[in-house]
């Protein structure tokens, strides 16, 4: 099938977020296929119909959030209501995982670039294209390429994407001005970011934190000029000389420099981040998604920068998410109908006015950039984008990074050699790799 979006790349899409610094069809008789009379079917169309939505939320303000855009759904169609169900980020994929294999999934489900590949080919997402080829109100050529192409498999469109962006660095300027050191900038160097966090680890604060799992670890790998697996996905290369460097420096951080907070509460996935909200923490990394959060629980000036840059071309990633349908929903087409409200421009709008995040949708940048209490330094955003690429993973990627979490917690908490957790990892994610290879070749 012919792709209904024209791909692009880093380059392109750094060119979209610059931007934010540059300032039903069918004939006029109602169709009836199931049987009985013409009233008969239009009554039935218009029963009253709930879905099930589930997104996963870091807050109670990104939970009003969604709530707010569920109901933006009922309001053009009041025969229309999405019950919006929640968890926390890492529980949400381990209860979607267990819904698909039980048959129990949402109608409506939400689905992050990262780990798509592993819900479509396991039959969990209804393509899209037919719906979109339906709806020419809903214009699929407003939606950044790239993203559209993380979130499809085999060329369709798994999920409509409301978000995308690359990883940033966060930073507490009161804390810089508090210990008289100059705020981090796009030209900072590991040699640099190692001393303004010793600069600012005083009085029981700390220059640095960190989330234990593999997303915070590969923009660092990466601008090492390393990677953790190669390229045609058939190989880990963490182990290698580039990637253990990397790992061995974040090591350093935590356990020779003490710059980086200790994690007391590993089953906590938002415990990095609300050490930055409580003004402990001096940098951390993290995505434009989590603007929203930051303007509403730190209570201290802040802004971005880009990822400290090494001696590689790429220091960071570039993910997104969005909605798709359950193949075996009994109501896809009020599904798609939902999608294309929330995803829509009046719903684009809103979740730009919010500053939840970069908005996927181009028509909504400008919105996205009159966000009250946006970043001062928008432009890093832009300037990340430059040097990132997307976060490549396998359809056994949920199995993939639990293993490799698991792993590296030897070196975050107990302070293990390096090169033989890597070692470690490495003879475990061969055979992952190969096993994804498998399921490839079958799924096609």
């Amino acid at each position: 099938m012919k792709k209904l979006w024209k791909k692009v790349s880093a380059v392109s899409l750094a060119v979209s977020l610059s931007i934010l610094t540059a300032c039903g069809g069918g004939g006029s008789t109602p169709s009836n296929t199931s049987g009985g009379t013409t009233e008969q079917a239009q009554e039935k169309k218009a029963e009253n119909v709930q879905l099930r939505w589930m997104m996963w939320t870091g807050s109670d303000e990104e939970k009003k959030v969604w709530e707010a855009l569920a109901a933006k759904v009922t309001e053009k169609h009041p025969e229309i209501t999405v019950k919006f169900e929640t968890d926390s980020f890492p529980n949400y994929w381990d209860k979607l995982q267990t819904q698909v294999a039980s048959g129990s999934a949402p109608d409506i489900i939400s689905m992050q670039s990262l780990r798509m590949p592993t819900f479509a080919t396991r039959g969990a997402l209804e393509p899209l294209n037919p719906f979109i080829e339906n709806s020419p109100e809903f214009k699929i050529e407003n939606f950044d390429g790239s993203i559209l192409d993380a979130l499809s498999w085999d060329g369709k469109i798994m999920a409509i994407p409301y978000d995308l962006g690359p990883y940033i660095l966060y930073y507490n300027k009161d804390l810089f001005d508090k210990y008289g050191v100059a705020y981090p900038d796009e030209n900072m160097d590991w040699a640099g970011f190692l001393e303004k966090a010793k600069a600012t680890t005083q009085d029981g604060n700390y220059g640095y934190v960190m989330r234990n799992v593999i997303d915070q670890v590969v923009p660092w790998i990466w601008a090492n000029g390393g990677n953790y697996m190669n390229e045609e996905k058939t190989k880990s290369m963490i182990n290698e000389k580039e990637a253990a460097e990397a790992i061995q420096f974040l090591s350093d951080l935590m356990h020779k420099h003490k710059v980086t907070m200790p994690i007391t509460d590993p089953g906590n996935d938002t415990f990095y981040r609300e050490q930055f909200y409580a003004g402990k923490v001096a940098m951390y990394l993290d995505g434009p998604w989590n603007f929203g959060n930051v303007r509403a629980k730190a209570n201290f000036k802040w802004d971005i920068t880009t990822i400290p840059q090494g001696k590689g071309e790429i220091n960071s990633w570039v993910a997104g998410s969005g909605f798709g349908i359950n193949p075996k929903s009994k109501h896809k087409e009020e599904a798609w109908k939902a999608i294309s409200v929330m995803m829509g421009e009046e719903g684009f709008e809103y979740l730009a006015t919010t500053g939840r995040a970069f908005p996927a949708r181009s028509t909504s940048i400008e919105t996205f950039k009159k966000a009250d209490d946006r970043p001062a330094n928008m432009e890093a955003v832009s300037k990340a984008a430059l040097k990132a690429k997307p976060f490549a993973v396998t359809t056994n990627w949920q199995e993939t990074q639990l293993m490799i979490n698991r792993e590296l917690d030897k070196i975050w908490f107990n302070n293990a050699p390096v090169q033989e957790v890597l070692d470690n990892i490495q003879k475990q994610m061969d055979p992952l790799l190969e096993k994804h290879q498998k399921t490839v070749s079958s799924s096609k």
